[in-house]
């Protein structure tokens, strides 16, 4: 399978190189119009024009651009009958979305969006205990998703035309609380500025409503240190969830096999520091080992003609919740998703 790469940052430095190579796919060539992250990246070619890199007869394009360039870039590969990864978030808009759909579906093209968080360990084994039924019924889900620090006043992060502001910077809690508890309904979300001289990073409290649970989201750049946590209160099991390795059981409806647990981490242990020797690279914090088992099951998908681990229709959804949070919030109103 031969694989091109749009955007040569950190994430494609030291999660999506690391992955195709790991997985034995040819990359054909690199594309960036900065010259020097060209340089960062060890690849055969690279093109400052990313649609020459399109041209190169690929199978499959990785986009890890910033997301304003996400919607010209996935057109134009569905255009050229190109399979595409893009990094979360699909999009700035719900209606860039649906541009992009259109022309997926009328290419028939493979179209995977990265919302790597489903395949963190503790994440996908509380979505095991909702599909074994261990869970019993979701009453509610809370999703708290803090950063320590501001992006540097030049990053295009600050630029709300380009990042989608903090809402669409940190969507992994919006796409992991619609993975667990469906559709959301409406939304009613409070905002504030934290710090003066970087007016689109937010504080965000939303309550969100789905058919048969309520979701409580807490979004905030300026703590003390990072971190994602999520809690699931269900009739039969209540998670308490920690990233990157904390689980547990508040009130068990079945029984843990805890020597299981702990011989399942240490597997994913081995395998990073496996993958590390092979790459000489160093993992991205945590969440590498989920970029690799996300973009291995889309590249299964693409030779079995499955579905892809995180569709586009569930990127779509992901946005809608995203800007409505934000409508919200500018309007002071419930706003239905």
């Amino acid at each position: 399978m031969r694989v091109g790469i749009i955007g040569c940052g950190t994430v494609a430095l030291q999660a999506h190189i690391p992955t195709f190579a790991s997985l034995g796919l040819e990359i054909v060539g690199v594309a960036d119009n900065n010259p020097k992250a060209l340089l960062k990246i060890p690849a055969k070619k690279r093109y400052s024009d990313y649609k020459v890199l399109l041209d190169q007869n690929l199978d499959l394009i990785s986009i890890c651009t910033p997301p304003h360039m996400h919607q010209q870039m996935c057109i134009d590969a569905a255009q050229r009958g190109v399979n595409i990864l893009v990094e979360k978030p699909l999009a700035l808009t719900v209606q860039e979305c649906i541009e992009i759909k259109k022309k997926v579906e009328s290419n028939n093209i493979k179209f995977c969006v990265v919302h790597n968080y489903k395949f963190l360990d503790p994440i996908l084994r509380a979505k095991k205990m909702q599909c074994d039924g261990n869970l019993g019924k979701i009453l509610s889900m809370y999703a708290i998703s803090h950063g320590s620090s501001p992006p540097a006043k030049n990053s295009w992060m600050l630029n709300e035309q380009e990042s989608g502001s903090l809402v669409l910077e940190f969507i992994h809690p919006l796409y992991i609380l619609e993975w667990f508890c469906g559709k959301p309904r409406t939304v009613y979300s409070v905002g504030k500025k934290v710090i003066n001289g970087y007016p689109f990073i937010r504080d965000i409290n939303a309550l969100i409503t789905f058919d048969d649970t309520v979701g409580i989201l807490e979004m905030c750049q300026f703590m003390a240190s990072p971190s994602f946590s999520l809690m699931i209160n269900g009739t039969g099991a209540n998670l308490g969830i920690r990233l990157p390795v904390k689980f547990r059981v508040h009130a068990p409806s079945a029984q843990l096999e805890v020597l299981e647990e702990a011989q399942a981490s240490f597997q994913d242990i081995a395998k990073l520091f496996k993958m590390y020797l092979a790459t000489k690279r160093p993992p991205m914090s945590f969440t590498w080992g989920s970029h690799f088992r996300l973009i291995k099951s889309y590249i299964e998908s693409i030779e079995s003609d499955s579905d892809p681990p995180s569709t586009l229709d569930e990127g779509i959804e992901s946005i809608k919740l995203g800007k409505a949070i934000e409508q919200s919030m500018k309007t002071e109103k419930e706003i239905t998703v």
